[in-house]
């Protein structure tokens, strides 16, 4: 599985051929948190036409963004911004793309592992204006389905989005796997309107 996942990543970053002009491209940060509010951001962008819109939109956009959950200050946060190429009367432009700037990962819940008790999760919620909304959340567990859903939900509510005018619908499924208790496997996506 990890092999797998590794060879995708490699695949999916691989540049683009230098003969055409990239309509999509995207800048990495790292920056610090403190209390849910970043500082310290470093940009890096792709050396392309109008490369300042991007340095300049991304260092922004990493800046003002904002964790709903303020409870935790962490070093080294990597963050990526994505762009599409838009053409303009003065020439290339950069339009950046709704989506996920850093996810801070879920922490196991304290109760199941000392209960041993694995557990596996699928949230569905929406980035509007920057902020998680319409959070549900599905965890297979034999027990703490509870403790699971709660980590889900502060993971989400401790991460960081693209604020833009557009609404998308974001997926996030993490496993729960304990030394002596394998994951139950990752539930369906959940149906708000059902949960």
């Amino acid at each position: 599985m990890i092999a797998t996942l590794f060879i995708l990543s490699v695949s999916l970053s691989a540049p683009p051929e230098a003969a055409q002009p990239a309509d999509t491209v995207y800048c990495d940060s790292v920056f610090q948190t403190r209390s849910g509010r970043t500082q310290r951001v470093q940009v890096t962008c792709p050396e392309v036409e109008n490369q300042e819109s991007l340095i300049r939109q991304t260092r922004r956009q990493v800046q003002d963004a904002r964790s709903v959950l303020r409870d935790l200050s962490i070093r080294d946060v990597p963050g990526r911004v994505h762009f599409v190429r838009v053409e303009t009367e003065d020439g290339v432009d950069w339009q950046v793309q709704p989506g996920v700037i850093a996810r801070i990962n879920a922490y196991y819940p304290a109760n199941p592992v000392r209960a041993n008790v694995p557990g596996a999760c699928t949230a569905r919620y929406d980035i509007i204006d920057g902020e998680p909304e319409n959070i549900c959340i599905r965890c297979r567990a034999s027990d703490f389905r509870g403790d699971y859903i709660r980590e889900m939900r502060r993971a989400i509510r401790r991460s960081f989005f693209v604020d833009t005018d557009t609404e998308v619908e974001q997926i996030y499924s993490v496993e729960f796997p304990l030394p002596e208790a394998a994951s139950p496997g990752i539930p369906d996506v959940p149906s708000c309107e059902e949960d």
